[in-house]
């Protein structure tokens, strides 16, 4: 088996994990591929995510990957060819005034090692959306000498919460404030919303609208 067979066999289980939804297969110069997007966040941002499975031998491949927000921010990543399993991975920052749907596009490129031809197999489109919610906590526990409370009780005085976790609240001061108010950003794709901070919690005098 050669080295490159080697590396098909090695990456395609990893591929497999991967490829749950949003793959294609590239067909463009009888080339035969798969390919993958997806986009999830974090704490630090958005990410998008591009990868492509080649499977012929005389072709190398790259994949390049976008992210534009609603106010049409703008970041990029562009691959360097390899054989075999690509990918590529891009960040950007969340803004809490940019709120709305997000556009996550991967390109998967291909390169002939016998025509020195370029061509684009296809590309790769998936959406998130970013929101914001409020959440109001009571019932806090202090954990000394640690400068943290966590609040265990829902206090909403009309609304039902986007978001319920990071019911954990930074305190300068001793002791827990009998009320946080928490502001987040939210991250929807497809059916699953994710919740992220985006300041420690405040006290608040008591319960509050909660969405």
């Amino acid at each position: 088996m050669n080295t490159r067979k080697m590396l098909a066999v090695s990456t395609i289980g990893i591929t497999l994990l991967l490829m749950s939804n949003n793959f294609a297969f590239g067909q463009y110069m009888g080339d035969q591929s798969s390919t993958f997007v997806a986009t999830w966040a974090t704490s630090a941002g958005i990410y998008g995510y591009g990868a492509t499975e080649g499977y012929t031998e005389i072709h190398d491949y790259a994949v390049d990957v976008y992210i534009t927000s609603p106010n049409n921010r703008q970041v990029s990543s562009i691959g360097s060819y390899d054989w075999g399993f690509v990918s590529n991975t891009v960040l950007m920052q969340w803004d809490s005034s940019d709120l709305g749907s997000y556009e996550v596009k991967a390109k998967h490129r291909g390169w002939c090692t016998v025509a020195l031809f370029a061509f684009t197999i296809t590309w790769n489109t998936v959406f998130g959306t970013v929101g914001s919610g409020r959440t109001v906590f009571t019932d806090p526990v202090d954990h000394d000498p640690l400068p943290g409370c966590t609040y265990l009780e829902l206090a909403c005085s009309s609304g039902t919460p986007t978001c319920v976790e990071g019911a954990l609240a930074i305190t300068p001061e001793p002791g827990c404030p009998a009320y946080m108010g928490v502001n987040f950003l939210t991250y929807t794709r497809l059916f699953e919303t994710s919740c992220f901070p985006i300041a420690e919690g405040e006290a608040v005098g008591g319960p509050g609208p909660c969405y």
